[in-house]
């Protein structure tokens, strides 16, 4: 019995070393060396509860979470995130090499990129709170990074334009009403898009955009925000400063365009495009989300396959409303960020 729970013992150290190694709770060590006064605090425990995943949306915005709460000090000998201090003095300036005491919403926002493993090749290294100029995230203008690029405010969905913020997105705020150009704009602001969410009037429309951030040095610490927009709300969010743009770094490859597919077949329907794809629409993104509903329906049998048109139609809308109430999704009958991801899900699956 002895030589039995030896064994056992054994088998159960290996499998817990194996687990250790397979899953780590960080992929490596936080890139750079942390301070003793840091480590002290639970920020940096939080920190090493992260779970990289390789997915660099979902990775900045962890990092950014692990930190909520963190609070500045007035000391470069307190980075515990503890202090009530107000000097600008954090771990983030410490690990960038930028001098304590600069405003920092800018320098947390390049250190959670750093942190999540994101090359400065995809997100710039700045202590601004701008997204162009050589000095800058450069999402923006001359110096723009490749493959990266912005949304005006009035590019919102909200707005009546194109864009819905994904999680991981930069928001950059000013202090200029007009939001329409955001080359002429000056900077105060800058934080990271966590999640961003609609809610529909009951012919479809958007009746307001819920976005939620992580953002340093707001009220000396890193907070979590909550702004909820209608159409026709002026954007005003932050002390005296509006939304102005979004910066959106190349972080993957596009998606594979659309390719028809037959029962059976797995494909890849890509990554959510920003436009919710809702009653009205028409285009490759309404003849993908058919096709999926078409081959999901011999998955789930309360489906009622519509048409491939490539016209969101009522049956189209009645399908997602179908599919949505199956997956245990929020029911409104619009293949969203959440219902996109779901149906891209189940076709790999």
């Amino acid at each position: 019995m002895k030589k039995h729970f030896k064994w056992i013992v054994a088998l159960v150290l290996i499998a817990a070393i194996f687990a250790v190694n397979a899953f780590p709770l960080f992929a490596m060590d936080p890139p750079y060396q942390v301070s003793d006064s840091y480590m002290s605090g639970p920020y940096y425990a939080n920190l090493l509860k992260v779970q990289l995943t390789g997915d660099m949306r979902k990775d900045i915005v962890a990092v950014a979470q692990s930190q909520i709460g963190y609070h500045e000090s007035s000391s470069r000998n307190d980075l515990s995130g503890l202090s009530s201090g107000s000097g600008n003095y954090t771990e983030y300036h410490r690990d960038l090499g930028y001098s304590q005491g600069l405003a920092w919403c800018g320098i947390f926002a390049t250190w959670c990129a750093v942190t999540a493993g994101i090359p400065d090749t995809i997100v710039g290294r700045t202590a601004a709170a701008s997204p162009k100029g050589s000095y800058s995230f450069r999402f923006i203008g001359s110096y723009a990074l490749e493959g990266a690029s912005y949304a005006n405010f009035t590019d919102l969905a909200v707005k009546g334009g194109w864009y819905t913020p994904m999680p991981g997105d930069y928001i950059f705020y000013s202090g200029s009403i007009n939001r329409g150009n955001a080359e002429s704009q000056s900077y105060r602001h800058v934080g990271i898009v966590e999640s961003c969410t609609y809610t529909y009037n009951a012919n479809g429309t958007i009746a307001s955009m819920i976005l939620t951030t992580v953002e340093g040095n707001t009220s000396n610490h890193v907070s979590n925000k909550r702004w909820t927009m209608n159409p026709d709300s002026n954007g005003w969010v932050y002390s005296g400063c509006y939304i102005a743009c979004f910066g959106i770094p190349n972080y993957s490859t596009e998606a594979r365009p659309y390719v028809p597919v037959t029962t059976g077949n797995v494909y890849d329907i890509g990554e959510f495009s920003g436009v919710a794809v809702k009653y009205g629409a028409t285009g490759g993104n309404v003849i993908t989300v058919q096709t999926a509903l078409n081959v999901l329906a011999e998955k789930f049998s309360t489906i009622t396959p519509p048409e491939v048109t490539g016209t969101f139609d009522n049956a189209t809308q009645e399908a997602v409303r179908q599919y949505q109430t199956a997956l245990g999704l929020e029911v409104d009958g619009v293949s969203g960020p959440m219902t996109w991801a779901s149906l891209r899900s189940q076709m790999m699956s």
